[in-house]
């Protein structure tokens, strides 16, 4: 199936001619490999030019979204767990990228929103209409980018791995004398 630009179908000749024995499955690791590099080396420019890193966009993201949320929606939706997002917050509120402010009905809920500064700042994220991967998937044709969604979401519950046991690690070193000896 040959993905086609929104505004004209692309030929099968425009890409790099792929030897014949380079597999489907191989291209595809090699096409997602290049696109987390970029989707990295754009995220690196974030924090080299603004101190801020990936998860503290998804942050800023979801709340330019919602408006406002509270700690525990804004953890369940990026996701990370609650004490991570704290700590998150913690830098942003440093920066002045958020305000945290008590629920007025329940004073153990905290309410948090973007500031101005935050606000304007969200516009760097990959979900900003300005980020190279927003518009390159724009120039897909809808269609295309449906049905590039739907196989990503797939292959992403696929091999995404079971959730994490509360059961605790073994320190390394028990570990290391429980395997067998080799003589």
């Amino acid at each position: 199936m040959e993905m086609t630009r929104a505004t004209e179908p692309r030929p099968d000749n425009d890409r790099a001619q792929v030897p014949p024995e380079v597999t489907s499955e191989r291209r595809v690791l090699v096409a997602i490999r290049r696109l987390i590099r970029a989707v990295d080396l754009y995220s690196r420019s974030l924090v080299a030019q603004h101190q801020i890193t990936g998860p503290q966009l998804l942050c800023l993201n979801q709340l330019a979204e919602a408006g406002s949320l509270t700690v525990t929606e804004l953890a369940a939706q990026v996701p990370l767990s609650a004490s991570t997002v704290v700590r998150i917050l913690d830098r942003l509120d440093a920066k002045n990228l958020i305000r945290r402010e008590r629920s007025a009905d329940d004073r153990r809920r905290v309410i948090v929103s973007l500031t101005p500064a935050g606000r304007q700042f969200s516009l760097l994220t990959p979900y900003s209409d300005r980020h190279p991967l927003r518009r390159a998937m724009q120039q897909l044709a809808a269609g295309d980018r449906d049905r590039l969604a739907a196989l990503l979401e797939t292959l992403v519950d696929i091999i995404a791995a079971p959730p994490l046991s509360a059961a605790p690690v073994p320190p390394l070193d028990t570990l290391l004398a429980s395997e067998p000896q080799q003589e």
